[in-house]
């Protein structure tokens, strides 16, 4: 909307809040067309940039699209601070008896209770073997008890005994491996 006895302005153009008869007398405004309609008004300017870059109808809008449908959609999945991804899901779902208040569910448990085709109970543990949490394949994932989960957690994972059981049964298998595969060499391909 342009101002009583002003020329129609320009996009970019910039003018104070006394200009244009606004209370906030020393603020910049930008003349800007809304991204998504095209209608062009005064916008605040911080920086040389328009503050908002649609129109109020084009932004109540955009705030009306939840979930796929909304522009900034990242797939329903974060991280929390304690390293467990977690995904949202919509009330339809058939596992929403197992989210949070705020429609969260950990993505391990929700993986695992894919894999069993049922919801989990609360009193079912999920445990990631090797140790990392956003590590969310089935084959990572074991169902335990709560007493087996502690015991699993009270476990170092990266503590030198640990670490030690590890390569010794790799250092096993290849072992085991060239003993077949010299033992058919032997036998010329007749040992089972």
């Amino acid at each position: 909307m342009a101002v009583a006895g002003m020329a129609e302005p320009k996009g970019g153009e910039l003018r104070r809040g006394s200009e244009l008869g606004r209370a906030d007398a020393t603020q910049l405004y930008v003349w800007h067309a809304c991204e998504t309609c095209g209608k062009a008004r005064w916008v605040q300017c911080r920086g040389g940039q328009p503050v908002s870059r649609n129109c109020q109808a084009c932004h109540c809008r955009t705030l009306a699209r939840h979930g796929a449908a909304h522009q900034s959609w990242k797939g329903g999945t974060s991280k929390t601070t304690s390293g467990y991804i977690v995904q949202k899901l919509s009330p339809g779902d058939e596992f929403f008896e197992m989210a949070t208040n705020k429609r969260f569910v950990p993505q391990h448990r929700l993986v695992m209770a894919k894999h069993l085709g049922r919801p989990l109970m609360k009193s079912e543990h999920v445990h990631h073997k090797n140790g990392f949490r956003d590590d969310n394949r089935i084959e990572n994932l074991e169902l335990v008890s709560l007493a087996n989960h502690i015991l699993y957690k009270s476990m170092c994972s990266k503590c030198a005994l640990q670490v030690e059981i590890r390569l010794l049964r790799r250092q096993i298998a290849e072992l085991t491996l060239a003993l077949q595969e010299k033992l058919k060499a032997d036998t010329g391909g007749t040992f089972l």
